[in-house]
């Protein structure tokens, strides 16, 4: 068995205390540059491996990494799980997941128990949770939100423009003749509701259309609530030749309930979603849909905490949301 190399040997070789040499690798200090330098050198010549585990236990934390998701079920959210598992494959943490079904109070409940787990870092995912608790835990451990913008900090955001994408959506339907734009929304509670809301009422705005009170539809980023929202309108008669709703699972339902209503899609009526989720392209026809890169942002996620583990500084990348055309949409009738 090859001998296990100690801070000792570290600091002789680089001239520095084992102290130095300790806060140094252990990413508690940078240190001088040319300090810093000696002691990586060193050990990187004496082959020296940081131990995390016995490290992070002798700090009373654990190796995992709190993961916070709205809905563990949803495709969206999947897709996000899917990148940092990915991100952390390689490296000595495991995520811990915790969800709290679309409700604020299961929040903050998910929330205690990621923390008394003494998690070495977490990832936060649009949980509209109190800006105030996430920068105090900030100052505590490595945190990233994804999908969610919060003011104290916003150096810890992987998000999209929500407004401009739902903005863009909605432009690209006016541009095909359409006028009765029927939009449904989110939950309140959910950080981007308002963004995607308001992007697809600028959009009206600047085509000079008038947003009409009764194409706008409450949803819940489940199938079920785009299918009943478009057979509402239809059994109320109120007429409307595009459907763009705020996430694909909706946008699903109210497919199904466009087929199951005589309306031929795009002929009739045009359908448009948000998220790009994995199976948008097999629906029938194809959606088209706002291509949100969940999966990206959640391995980004996953490596800038590690980065920030290791005492490097993380600058989140910016991500765009984009219109992926498809032929769920056409010219209006």
């Amino acid at each position: 068995m090859a001998k296990q190399v100690t801070i000792y040997e570290i600091a002789k070789e680089a001239g520095v205390s084992p102290s130095t040499a300790a806060r140094i690798l252990s990413g508690r200090s940078q240190g001088r540059a040319k300090t810093r330098a000696a002691v990586l050198a060193a050990a990187k010549r004496l082959n020296y491996q940081l131990n995390l585990a016995a490290q992070n236990l002798s700090r009373g934390k654990s190796m995992s990494i709190g993961v916070l998701v709205p809905d563990i079920a949803d495709p969206f959210f999947v897709e996000i799980l899917r990148g940092i598992e990915k991100g952390l494959h390689d490296s000595a943490y495991f995520p811990l997941i915790g969800s709290m079904h679309w409700r604020l109070g299961e929040a903050r409940n998910a929330l205690d128990l990621l923390l008394g787990h003494r998690v070495g870092g977490l990832i936060v995912a649009t949980t509209h949770l109190p800006s105030e608790r996430l920068y105090r835990i900030a100052q505590e451990i490595p945190l990233l939100l994804i999908g969610e913008v919060v003011e104290p900090i916003q150096n810890r955001c992987l998000a999209i423009d929500n407004e401009e994408a739902a903005y863009q959506a909605t432009r690209y339907l006016i541009d095909l003749g359409h006028r009765r734009i029927a939009y449904i929304s989110g939950p309140p509670l959910h950080w981007h509701t308002a963004p995607r809301l308001d992007g697809y009422r600028r959009a009206l705005e600047e085509a000079g259309l008038e947003l009409q009170p009764e194409l706008v539809l409450a949803g819940n980023y489940e199938e079920s609530s785009g299918y009943h929202a478009v057979k509402e309108l239809v059994r109320k008669g109120i007429p409307f030749s595009a459907v763009f709703a705020s996430n694909d699972a909706m946008a699903y339902g109210a497919r199904l309930a466009l087929f199951e209503s005589g309306l031929a899609v795009p002929e009739q009526v045009s359908l448009v979603g948000f998220d790009d989720l994995p199976w948008s392209s097999y629906l029938i026809p194809p959606l088209t849909t706002v291509r949100q890169p969940g999966y990206e942002m959640g391995l980004s996620a996953a490596r800038g905490v590690l980065q920030m583990l290791s005492g490097q500084p993380f600058q989140p990348p910016r991500f765009y949301g984009e219109l992926v055309v498809r032929n769920s949409s056409g010219q209006a009738p």
